[in-house]
């Protein structure tokens, strides 16, 4: 009974889910989820990018995304993103 009740408590412990890597690639599938176009700057995707992978930094501190290492700017098109980068390369979120 117990472990039944645990498991209706906390679902996330006995889930064995695999954590994924956020590609370039996820980004258009987050503009059809979203309704954001290839037009829109990337801080209109950025929130949703935050939202829907789990990050491993604090959400309270400034942070960055960056492909390649390269930091992408809020006012970049996010067309100029797509066309700039390979669709399997990671995006990551470093503290700043």
């Amino acid at each position: 009974m117990n472990i039944v009740k645990n498991i209706i408590s906390n679902p996330k412990k006995t889930q064995n889910r695999e954590k994924k890597m956020v590609q370039v690639k996820d980004i258009e599938k987050l503009m059809d989820d979203f309704m954001v176009e290839t037009d829109d700057k990337f801080i209109d995707i950025k929130r949703y990018l935050l939202s829907e992978f789990d990050w491993k930094v604090d959400p309270l501190k400034k942070s960055q995304f960056l492909i390649r290492g390269i930091p992408i700017e809020d006012d970049r098109k996010i067309s100029d993103i797509l066309k700039s980068f390979l669709p399997d390369e990671i995006i990551t979120l470093r503290e700043i």
